[in-house]
């Protein structure tokens, strides 16, 4: 038992080490050129402009989807929900990208 606990003690300390500085190297900052308030702002504007009826729907989620390949391509998805549940057609995505460009998808 106290060969145990002397082998813990002694080797505890190493993986430790080893573990912070892995972390260390493979920490990231993803930061989005576009925030969320503009996100949100720009996917209004683009809606009136393309004359979208979104009475039937609300925004249920929005979600920052970072491509770790092209950052650059990374975007907001806003997700909008239709109101009445199993409706076909029910939703659409609005994909505001860093650049401010807009994509627009239609779910069945």
């Amino acid at each position: 038992m106290k060969i145990l606990l002397l082998i813990s003690i002694l080797f505890f300390p190493i993986v430790a080490y080893c573990n912070i500085k892995e972390t260390k190297e493979i920490e990231t900052e993803i930061k989005p050129n576009i925030s969320i308030s503009q996100s949100m702002s720009l996917a209004l504007k683009f809606i009136k402009k393309k004359k979208i009826n979104i009475k039937r729907n609300f925004l249920q989620k929005v979600e920052y989807k970072y491509n770790f390949k092209k950052p650059s391509k990374s975007y907001w998805e806003l997700y909008y929900k239709n109101k009445q549940p199993f409706v076909e057609g029910g939703f659409f995505i609005l994909k505001v990208i860093n650049s401010g460009n807009i994509i627009l998808e239609y779910g069945e």
